[in-house]
């Protein structure tokens, strides 16, 4: 079985899609994300999520660099750290190890002072994963141990700690302890099975099935490998999708179904062409010169089972390098040329026992380094004895000779410790009431949370219930006797003035009705309650423009799925305060409002180009409006930021955690 020296690298960290050299359809999207928010943090995210949509490093990468640049440019540390992250992923498959382990260097140094355990996470597994290409396979399993743990401590989807553990499988596979690969693997699957973990299943679907490759249990091998390569297909990973059909090749060959194996192969080389990944074009090429071998079309077997050297020599792909030296060496014996085959039989010897005293070495440095360490640690344990032995003597002479000098002091030393056990008992009893001055005020903030909460249900249930009244019945009632009146207007017959004035008061009983209505629809908008924020907002800002003196531009994006209805309300009324704000005191002629979710984040802006305010006066305002919105924005323990000048306008922004 052929294993890809493409690990687990965090593969839910980007959603590939279809190679392309169009603009992802969901480019412009973002691309409108980005020009509207006004958060230079949130604008690298942005870019981030672009790179992510490409899966080939032209088409990535450029984005990648701009979440950088920017980065720098605002002293944003997490930013750095994770275009450095998301750019090894193409290091890493362009076989690039040395800068791999410069970025993850200097990430890491910056990731952790700010304790960025997720993104510590992936670059630990980065640096796994290069040991592991190297045939470092204990440093490999120290970093990847390094990434669970970070990873353990962040607040992740359960595929990341999967992942990692897939990788920990990979490496009993490479180090051919297929028995407890399989082991592993199949624990892993049963968790990733449970959690939805697609992707990370998929390549431990891959390492389940080479193992079972290796075990002579093909049957299950294919399965594996069929099920990985249903996956793969489905989220469109290229690189996958070519490993599971070359593999696929490679067991329909021993199957003896050349035909079906060479068709595998054809499907396998064509995703490699595309995408520019040597390790699997090797692959097939080997495949399918060994299938015309079989076949003794000596000729075409050389010329395909040439290029795949050369793709393993440019790649230094030494391991599988002694494979094609071997069908090579095969291929000449095989058309005769016997001094050739020898060549070739010559070189597999040399590179394979290169790669054997490597690996020896190797080992030898590993046992040697253990040795000196285990060595120094047992010198250091001796004189740390010594040490305390030489120091426990010095102390009985000291004893001995300072023994009647103790006997004096005892009474003030008695004095000494009383004095500090008295003023230890204070502080304690001084920490002590601290603590519950703490608790006491932590009860209180939940108590005064609790009662927020009850307040506004109360006022939102309220507002509901007198909505309902206004315009089911007195709105009825106002409405009937309207009726009543324009129909007793047409059979009674009146004086002119008489009529006028009979008139007046139908217009004016309708303009009541307006107005009921219009109180009613603030109070509890229907919109809200039936087809959610969105909908409500785009009602009510239409309505606004219709009556208002002033133009709302209304932006949304992530809101095709309700939020809990407590939110949607209290965000409406945050947004309608702001509104009534802006009409009474901004004297502004455009005003913009923004809703964007951004998966478990909910930003909020409104901004318009009035005569601005003095932001330090709010805090002295005597009217409940800000009181309100200061009151909402804490119940939903999201951020309120306020900016404003004279003359240029107010910008407020609110987040939250959903």
């Amino acid at each position: 079985m052929r294993t890809s020296s493409l690990l687990l690298l965090f593969i839910f960290q980007f959603r590939m899609q279809e190679c392309c050299a169009q603009i992802h359809p969901k480019q412009d999207s973002l691309l409108k994300v980005f020009n509207k928010t006004p958060y230079d943090t949130a604008k690298v995210q942005v870019l981030l999520d672009i790179g992510k949509l490409y899966h080939t490093a032209a088409e990535s990468r450029p984005w990648i660099q701009k979440a950088l640049d920017l980065s720098r440019k605002i002293n944003y540390p997490l930013g750095i750290a994770n275009a450095l992250t998301n750019e090894n992923l193409y290091l890493f498959i362009e076989g690039n190890y040395q800068k791999v382990l410069e970025n993850c260097e200097k990430a890491i140094s910056i990731a952790q002072p700010i304790k960025a355990h997720k993104t510590l996470g992936v670059l630990y597994n980065y640096i796994a994963n290069v040991h592991n290409y190297k045939g470092e396979q204990r440093q490999a399993l120290t970093y990847y141990l390094k990434a669970l743990d970070e990873v353990n401590q962040a607040d992740v989807p359960p595929s990341f700690p999967i992942t990692i553990e897939g990788n920990i499988v990979k490496l009993y596979v490479d180090l051919r302890e297929f028995q407890k690969g399989l082991e592993k693997g199949l624990e892993c699957i049963a968790r990733a099975e449970k959690t939805g973990s697609e992707n990370a299943l998929a390549y431990i679907y891959q390492h389940v099935a080479n193992a079972y490759g290796e075990l002579k249990q093909p049957k299950k091998s294919r399965f594996y490998f069929e099920k990985c390569l249903g996956i793969a297909q489905r989220t469109e990973d290229p690189h996958l999708t070519a490993a599971a059909l070359s593999n696929l090749g490679g067991i329909f060959s021993e199957e003896g179904n050349p035909d079906k194996a060479l068709d595998y192969y054809a499907k396998s080389l064509a995703i490699a062409d595309a995408n520019q990944d040597d390790e699997i074009r090797m692959w097939n090429y080997h495949g399918i010169a060994q299938e015309h071998y079989w076949k003794k079309e000596w000729k075409e077997a050389y010329a395909v089972a040439q290029k795949a050297k050369e793709i393993a020599e440019k790649n230094q792909y030494r391991e599988y390098l002694t494979n094609l030296y071997l069908i090579l060496s095969d291929i000449e014996v095989g058309r005769g040329n016997l001094k050739e085959g020898a060549n070739w039989r010559k070189k597999w010897y040399e590179l394979r026992t290169g790669i054997t005293n490597e690996t020896v070495l190797r080992a030898v440095q590993e046992f040697e380094t253990k040795y000196q360490t285990e060595k120094k640690t047992q010198q250091i344990k001796a004189l740390q004895q010594q040490q305390q032995i030489q120091q426990l003597s010095l102390r009985q002479k000291n004893l001995l000779i300072y023994g009647l000098l103790a006997l004096l002091g005892m009474a003030g030393i008695a004095a000494f410790f009383y004095y500090r056990y008295v003023g230890q008992k204070q502080r304690l009893a001084a920490q002590e009431n601290l603590l519950n001055e703490q608790k006491i005020k932590q009860l209180e903030q939940e108590k005064q949370l609790s009662a927020v909460d009850g307040m506004l249900r109360g006022q939102e249930e309220e507002r509901s219930r007198l909505a309902r009244d206004l315009h089911d019945g007195l709105g009825g009632m106002l409405s009937g006797i309207k009726s009543s009146l324009t129909a007793m207007k047409g059979d009674q017959i009146m004086p002119e003035e008489s009529a006028y004035a009979f008139g007046r008061v139908i217009d004016n009983l309708e303009t009541s009705i307006q107005e009921l209505r219009r109180v009613a629809r603030n109070m509890m908008p229907e919109a809200l309650v039936r087809f959610g924020l969105k909908d409500a907002m785009q009602d009510y800002i239409d309505y606004l423009n219709q009556s208002a003196k002033q133009a709302i531009d209304y932006q949304t994006f992530g809101l095709e799925e309700r939020l809990p209805q407590n939110t949607e309300i209290i965000v409406f009324r945050i947004v309608q305060e702001l509104l009534n704000n802006v009409q009474k005191h901004a004297d502004a002629t455009q005003t913009i409002v923004q809703l964007i979710r951004d998966g478990d984040r909910f930003h909020l802006t409104v901004e318009d180009n009035g005569k601005g305010m003095n932001t330090g006066r709010l805090a002295q305002e005597k009217g409940v409006g800000w009181l309100n919105i200061q009151s909402r924005v804490n119940y939903l323990n999201g951020t309120l930021e306020i900016t404003s000048a004279q003359g240029k306008g107010t910008a407020v922004n609110i987040e939250f955690k959903l």
